[in-house]
């Protein structure tokens, strides 16, 4: 019988440890226009098995320039619905991401601050999954 190299090794491992560990209550996901999103695709599909569909869509949020919606699966156009989603401009004053983020980073709060939680965990998970070079680079 084949051996299965171990658990604590590769992608997949990695990504669950990250959300096992910081507990984010805001995952924001850049979808670029000309950038192949499969392994969005994958985090995507762990966070909502995980935490299931109703807890996922509180903290799921995208961020996109222009991605075509319509020429991605069909488990991403089925979750679109549920997600709140932006359309950002670097260039333009008003719809800079970085703008986008503070605004649901701050919500969130306001939002958790509701809920009487005692501790807000930080919004490392943006960092990690939305700085990379390309969405095909996955051990940086």
């Amino acid at each position: 019988m084949e051996e299965l190299p171990p658990l604590d090794d590769g992608i997949c491992f990695k990504f669950e440890q990250l959300l096992k560990e910081h507990h984010p209550d805001l995952i924001i996901t850049f979808f670029h226009k000309d950038v192949k999103i499969d392994a969005i695709l994958f985090e995507l599909g762990l966070i909502c098995g995980k935490d299931g569909i109703t807890n996922a869509r509180d903290k799921l949020k995208f961020l996109h320039d222009g991605f075509d919606f319509e020429k991605t699966t069909a488990y991403m156009r089925d979750l679109l619905p549920f997600v709140i989603s932006f359309q950002y401009d670097d260039s333009n004053e008003f719809q800079k991401s970085t703008k986008i983020i503070d605004l649901w980073a701050r919500n969130r709060c306001k939002d958790i601050e509701r809920k009487q939680l005692t501790a807000f965990p930080p919004l490392f998970l943006i960092d990690k999954l939305t700085t990379r070079k390309s969405t095909t680079d996955l051990n940086t």
